[in-house]
């Protein structure tokens, strides 16, 4: 992870906290999103990526099976893309 992700990443959690969410994982293994979250009961994984920034090809394969396992798995360049997911993990939940 470089700075500019690192930067993202402590915005990112920070986020989820103020969203009454629980930060289950925010450190880096080979594949796995940089952040592991639960959002009113739903799990939130994200990979953080800079603008321009690609993910490896071990992230699009552990994205893709958390997915396929009904997680909500996504990639992040911003706060704003941060917040949208979220959001949308609370406008499930609530309905």
């Amino acid at each position: 992870m470089n700075h500019d992700e690192a930067k993202l990443q402590a915005k990112a959690v920070a986020l989820i906290r103020d969203a009454g969410g629980v930060v289950l994982s925010d450190s880096c293994s080979r594949g796995s999103p940089d952040i592991v979250a639960l959002v009113e009961g739903k799990v939130l994984a994200l990979e953080l990526k800079t603008p321009g920034g690609r993910p490896s090809e071990a992230q699009e394969v552990r994205m893709r099976e958390l997915r396929e396992a009904g997680v909500c798995a996504d990639y992040a360049r911003d706060e704003g893309h941060v917040r949208w997911a979220v959001d949308r993990l609370r406008v499930e939940s609530s309905a």
